[in-house]
């Protein structure tokens, strides 16, 4: 296991200077270390405990998180805007490159809102807590304009 932390102790230098009043250098150190030893007594363990508690608080640290990733790429099949090229890129990029599991769905204008709820429905099947799961829709698109409504996607 490669270790997440590695310690470098720097002990205080021993500077010379020059005093005007006598002869020769002085020796002088930067800070009072006579105690040390008795803080931090074994710096591999310090090292290891470290390690483990950094472990212990993320167990999936620099590793995927995900066991499956699922990506869903919505569009209208009246598409006016073109997003025909943003879907196959992102297709591409996902399957290709990321080796995701990728659906493309094209919503239709007839009962639109029964389609992409069977589609999202099937989408959610797939349930497992170590699932990621992305969503793109490529459309026209309206926020709430009032808290108590939905927001609104339309061809």
């Amino acid at each position: 296991m490669q270790s997440l932390i590695e310690l470098h102790v720097f002990y205080p230098c021993t500077e010379r200077y020059q005093d005007n009043d006598s002869k020769g250098t002085r020796s002088f150190q930067t800070h009072d270390i006579t105690s040390a030893q008795h803080h931090l007594p074994d710096m591999e363990q310090l090292r290891t405990d470290l390690n483990d508690a950094i472990e212990a608080a993320w167990p999936k640290r620099g590793q995927i998180r995900y066991s499956r990733v699922l990506v869903l790429l919505l569009s209208w099949e009246d598409d006016d805007l073109g997003v025909w090229t943003d879907i196959n890129g992102l297709r591409y990029v996902f399957r290709e490159l990321y080796h995701f599991e990728v659906t493309t769905f094209e919503i239709p204008s007839l009962k639109p809102n029964m389609a992409v709820h069977k589609c999202i429905m099937n989408f959610l099947d797939n349930d497992s807590k170590d699932t990621l799961r992305i969503v793109y829709y490529g459309g026209h698109g309206r926020g709430a304009q009032l808290s108590t409504e939905p927001s609104i996607w339309f061809a």
